[in-house]
């Protein structure tokens, strides 16, 4: 099984193009003649689709991203600078640290970075 593309619908199409492009390198930018923005989350690609194209009311997530992290401090740092939430502190283990964090639009993630 592989998973090939993700697509998230957004309230705040700016305030998320800008928040995944900074926090996690993605490189969004408009599908020409478009009202789609695409991008890259590691090696799967990632499309921003505003909620007014299909008339949707997605006002939050019914699916939750895990994403790995070589460093969960500086992360966690452009996640608050770049309009998210962290959802709660840190939790550390034996073989990682990890942390759940919201989007500007409200959808939750996880950051994990293992030792």
């Amino acid at each position: 099984m592989l998973v090939d593309k993700i697509t998230i619908a957004t309230t705040q199409t700016t305030e998320m193009i800008t928040f995944y492009n900074r926090v996690f390198d993605t490189k969004i930018v408009a599908i020409p003649q478009s009202p789609l923005f695409k991008g890259k989350l590691g090696n799967v690609e990632l499309m921003m689709c505003p909620n007014t194209i299909l008339g949707i009311n997605a006002e939050k997530n019914n699916i939750q991203f895990r994403v790995f992290v070589d460093d969960l401090e500086p992360i966690i740092e452009l996640v608050i600078d770049n309009g998210g939430e962290i959802i709660n502190e840190p939790v550390e283990t034996e073989t990682d640290k990890q942390c759940g964090i919201l989007d500007p639009d409200g959808n939750s993630i996880e950051l994990m970075a293992m030792k």
